[in-house]
C-alpha cells in the first residue's frame, strides 16, 4: 500500500518549478518510506511478543530465585 499517488505527487512537483527527473527522484524516496513504517498490527504483534517473553523471563527469574534459597538455606 503506497502513502502516496506517486503519478500526482510528480505532477505537483513539476507544476510547482521541479524538473522532471528531480521529482521523480523525491517522490521515488517518498514512496519507499512507507516499506519502513509499522503498522498498527506490526505493533501489536511485536506488543505480544515482549509480552510472552516477559513471561518467561520472570518465570526464570522465580526458578532460579528458588534455586538460590534452596541452596543457600536447605543444602547442609
Amino acid at each position: 500500500m503506497a502513502l502516496i499517488d506517486t503519478h500526482k505527487a510528480v505532477k505537483q512537483f513539476t507544476t510547482a518549478g521541479i524538473p522532471e527527473k528531480q521529482a521523480e527522484a523525491i517522490t521515488e524516496v517518498i514512496s519507499n518510506i512507507d516499506q519502513q513504517v509499522a503498522t498498527k498490527s506490526d505493533i501489536a504483534r511485536l506488543e505480544d511478543k515482549i509480552e510472552i517473553e516477559a513471561k518467561w523471563i520472570k518465570a526464570l527469574l522465580l526458578l532460579l530465585l528458588a534455586v538460590g534459597i534452596k541452596i543457600a538455606f536447605f543444602n547442609s
